[in-house]
């Protein structure tokens, strides 16, 4: 059932607000004190960023799930709903761990689903290849597929590999993958990566700049070298469109868990302390930052 439109403005606009400018804080708290105060907040004193009509998104995997998962007017009712509060076009992410795991092309019935829901409701798409297989050809083959049933207006970003920073502990990794990979290994594989999908970029989306990276798992491991890597040097500064990184303020949610769990106010201060030198990396750069996945509350307490 729509909630009225103003309220939920208000909420929307309060959350954004709080995890760009210190001022928010204030402006939060005002709020709970007093329903009807008028707050006005300038971020710019920090050099903080706008946030864009299309920050709101979901994260979905395995990919396999696709024409399964989207094609139901249900999802596409949802997906409608949450565009229709000048918050779109909506961002579908299909990522997450599953893509590193995908090792089978995947049937054009999965990629039409997914155009069906871009021509439905104007949602667009990150979508995620596998880079822990370390075959670019693979991926080449993968995305080629995927360009051929998705309109360059339904791409937002392509993710490469998720989370690489886990690859040196997760266990099937353990010999494959140095301590080190994410200051040195990743960047060439993700430049192997960007290289030989640039045909691909080109001829279907007009562009390089369409990769979004690092998306790791711990958000305190890059520091400026990394994000100069990833945004100034050259190969991979033709291809950085994005700067995205993930952040869970709980491992999981607990089956009685509320909204309060994630919107207090000092989870919303924890989440902008985080994300402080991602922003400051992708302006910076010129290019977005987006927080690319965090905790939901989750039917029956699953992870988050």
């Amino acid at each position: 059932q729509r909630p009225p439109r103003p309220q939920l403005l208000l909420t929307l606009s309060l959350l954004a607000v709080a995890l760009l400018a210190p001022a928010a804080r204030q402006a939060l708290g005002a709020a709970h004190q007093d329903a009807e105060r008028v707050v006005t907040v300038d971020p710019s004193p920090d050099g903080s960023v706008l946030v864009p009509p299309s920050f709101l998104g979901i994260s979905h995997e395995p990919l396999t799930m696709a024409k399964h998962v989207i094609s139901s007017p249900q999802y596409v009712g949802f997906i409608r709903l949450l565009s229709s509060y000048e918050t779109g076009p909506f961002v579908i992410r299909w990522g997450g761990n599953e893509q590193d795991r995908l090792k089978d092309l995947l049937d054009d019935h999965q990629w039409q689903a997914m155009r069906g829901v871009h021509e439905r409701t104007g949602a667009v798409y990150m979508l995620g290849l596998n880079l822990r297989m370390r075959d670019p050809e693979f991926a080449k083959e993968q995305l080629g597929n995927a360009l051929r049933e998705i309109p360059a207006s339904a791409i937002m970003a392509i993710n490469i590999g998720n989370e690489p920073d886990s690859y040196t502990f997760r266990e099937e990794n353990l010999t494959a993958f140095p301590r080190d990979y994410y200051k040195e290994g990743y960047f060439k594989d993700l430049a192997d990566y960007c290289l030989a999908l640039e045909p691909l970029f080109m001829a279907h989306l007009g562009t390089t700049k369409v990769v979004s990276a690092p998306g790791v798992a711990d958000n305190a491991i890059w520091k400026d070298k990394q994000a100069k890597k990833y945004t100034k040097d050259e190969p991979l500064s033709r291809f950085a469109s994005m700067i995205t990184t993930h952040f869970y303020t709980h491992r999981s949610t607990a089956a009685d868990a509320d909204h309060s769990m994630f919107l207090r106010e000092d989870k919303l201060e924890l989440i902008q302390r985080r994300v402080r030198p991602w922003v400051r990396w992708a302006t910076k750069a010129g290019i977005p930052f987006r927080l690319e996945e965090t905790n939901t509350l989750s039917v029956l307490g699953l992870a988050g």
